[in-house]
Parts: C-alpha cells; sequence; structure tokens
C-alpha cells in the first residue's frame, strides 16, 4: 500500500506547482524529447499518484514562462 504522507493527489500536486490540475495532467502525459516538462505517476483506476520527490524534482525545473515551440520559431 502507498504511503499517503509521500504521495500527492494530482489536485494537491497542482497546488503545489502553482498550476491547474489540467496542467499536471497534462504534464503526466508528456512524452519524452518533446519540450513539455514531464512528470511521472502511478496511475489506480481513474486517480493519479504522485510522489512528492517528483513534484519536488519538477518545481527546482528552471523554464522560461511561455510557449518553447512559439518562442524557437520567434527567435
Amino acid at each position: 500500500m502507498l504511503d499517503p504522507k509521500k504521495w500527492l493527489t494530482v489536485v494537491e500536486a497542482a497546488h503545489e506547482l502553482g498550476v491547474s490540475d489540467s496542467r499536471v495532467r497534462q504534464m503526466l502525459k508528456a512524452k519524452p524529447g518533446t519540450h513539455e516538462i514531464g512528470i511521472s505517476g502511478q496511475k489506480f483506476g481513474n486517480t493519479w499518484a504522485i510522489a512528492q520527490s517528483e513534484v519536488k524534482r519538477v518545481k527546482r525545473l528552471s523554464r522560461p514562462v511561455g510557449n518553447p515551440n512559439f518562442v524557437a520559431k520567434t527567435a
């Protein structure tokens, strides 16, 4: 069984990251090798569990604000 102290729901992860819960779901579906910031989690039925360590890792990433595809095309 998962230790509830070490795992977060999508809503809790979104609150920690300062983004919407739909953005966290997008991050969970991000494919490697793209400009998207990905986050890994474990799915149980319709519910995601995201490790606190994974949320901390994503918080440490430095990423400029805005759409990276648009910025790359205009630079």
